[in-house]
């Protein structure tokens, strides 16, 4: 996971801190199941930050941020 994608999820989601590479990875995997389960892409995203960050996920955050396509984008560039 590249930095921009840790910036983007942080900011997405109101978190406190830049979430760790492993955090990162599973919440890409995760969400792209459900997206391909047929989850809309903004419910998904939703979900999996709440289970990966119940400490810090704001859910009012999620309105205000990145789109889930370019967190999952930027996760999948170099850099």
């Amino acid at each position: 996971m590249n930095e921009s994608m840790r910036l983007l999820l942080k900011k997405k989601y109101g978190l406190v801190h830049v979430p760790n590479h492993h955090k990162c990875a599973a919440w890409v995997h995760e969400v792209q199941q459900r997206i391909r389960s047929g989850e809309p892409a903004e419910a998904a995203g939703a979900a999996v930050a709440r289970e990966l960050f119940p400490y810090e996920y704001k859910p009012r955050a999620q309105y205000g941020g990145p789109t889930i396509e370019q967190i999952i984008s930027a996760a999948a560039s170099q850099g």
